[in-house]
C-alpha cells in the first residue's frame, strides 16, 4: 500500500487527512489520487537500492563459486587422460568402450618405526643353601706328663724345702762359719795359742763345732732319702744333678770341720765367697735341669732349686 505525500513539501502524510503536519498547507481534494504516485525522486533511490542489493548478491555468489571450485580441485585426484586415435570408427563396428581413467592411489601414510626395547634376559637366581655351622675344634690338647715325672717332681720338691730350710736356719752353714771366722779373730786379739786356753772361747769353740757336725749329719740324712727316690728315665739327669749338689753340701762342711780341728785359721776354707760359689754352682746346674724337664713335658715350673 503506497502512503500518500505532500504535493508541496513532500512528507508523508495519512490517507484520511487533509492537512500536511510537515508545511501546514491543505492538501487540494483532486490531490489524493496523484499522492498515491511516487515522485522521481522517490523511484530513483529505490532502483540505486535494489541495484546496489543485486550487485552485492552477485560479488558474494561469485566468490563462493571461486572457493568451491577451489576446494573441488584440491579434493579430486589426479586424473590421466588416455589419448584417443582421432580416426574414425568405421561403420558397424561395436561402439568404443569410454576411455579409462587411472586414478592415483592415495598416497600412502608412512608409519614411524616401531622401536623394539630388548628384553632384558632373565637373571638366573642362585638359591645359596644354608651353611651349617662350623664345629668349632677344640684347640689341641698338650701332651699329659707322665704320672711318674710328675710324683719323682713332687717329692723333690719336698726333699728342696727341707734342704732350703737347713741352709738359711740359725745352724746354717753361712751362718757356721761366720761365727767360726769371728771365733778366730777374737782368740787372735787376745794373744791366745788356743781356745782351750779360755773357758768362755773354749765353751764357744765347742758349740761350732758340734753345729758343723749337726749340719753334716742333716745333709747326710737328707742325702740317703732323695736317694731313696727311683726317678722315672725322663728325671734321671735331674737326679745326678742334684745328687751332686748334696755330695758337695757335705764335702765343704767336712773340709770345714778339719780346718777348725787343725786350728788352721789361714785355711782358703774360711774364705765366705768361695765357700758360697762352691756350694751354688752345683744347685745352680740341677735347676737347668728341672727347667728342661717341665718344657718337655709342658709343665709349669712350681718350685726352684737354690739358696736365691
Amino acid at each position: 500500500m503506497h502512503r500518500r505525500r505532500c504535493p508541496f513539501c513532500g512528507a508523508p502524510i495519512a490517507d484520511e487527512v487533509s492537512f500536511c503536519k510537515e508545511c501546514g498547507k491543505e492538501l487540494p481534494k483532486g490531490e489524493r489520487d496523484k499522492a498515491l504516485v511516487k515522485p522521481l525522486w522517490y523511484r530513483r533511490e529505490v532502483l540505486v537500492s535494489i541495484s546496489m542489493a543485486g550487485l552485492a548478491t552477485a560479488l558474494i555468489f561469485l566468490v563462493a563459486i571461486l572457493l568451491l571450485s577451489t576446494r573441488k580441485k584440491e579434493m579430486q585426484p589426479m586424473v590421466v587422460q588416455v589419448p584417443v586415435s582421432s580416426t574414425e570408427q568405421p561403420q558397424g563396428a561395436p561402439p568404443l568402450p569410454p576411455p579409462v581413467q587411472a586414478v592415483e592411489p592415495p598416497p600412502k601414510t608412512i608409519e614411524p618405526p616401531i622401536e623394539t626395547i630388548p628384553r632384558p634376559e632373565p637373571v638366573e637366581v642362585k638359591r645359596e643353601e644354608p651353611q651349617q655351622p662350623q664345629q668349632l675344634q677344640p684347640p689341641p690338647q698338650q701332651p699329659q706328663p707322665p704320672p711318674d715325672v710328675l710324683d719323682y717332681l713332687r717329692k723333690l720338691e719336698r726333699i728342696e724345702r727341707q734342704r732350703k730350710n737347713l741352709s738359711t736356719g740359725s745352724s746354717g752353714v753361712f751362718e757356721l762359719l761366720t761365727a767360726a771366722v769371728a771365733l778366730v779373730q777374737s782368740i787372735q786379739s787376745l794373744n791366745l795359742d788356743s781356745p782351750d786356753e779360755s773357758p768362755d772361747t773354749a765353751q764357744a769353740w765347742q758349740k761350732i763345732v758340734n753345729g758343723f757336725a749337726g749340719y753334716r749329719n742333716a745333709y747326710l740324712q737328707l742325702l740317703l732319702q732323695f736317694r731313696a727316690l727311683k726317678p722315672p728315665q725322663p728325671c734321671m739327669q735331674l737326679a745326678i744333678e742334684y745328687d751332686s749338689a748334696l755330695q758337695e753340701h757335705v764335702k765343704v762342711i767336712r773340709e770345714l770341720e778339719t780346718a777348725l780341728a787343725t786350728r788352721n785359721i789361714m785355711s782358703p776354707l774360711l774364705n765366705l765367697v768361695s765357700v758360697n760359689a762352691r756350694l751354688k754352682r752345683p744347685l745352680k746346674s740341677a735347676d737347668n735341669e728341672l727347667a728342661n724337664v717341665c718344657e718337655r713335658f709342658g709343665i709349669e715350673k712350681f718350685f726352684d732349686i737354690g739358696d736365691e
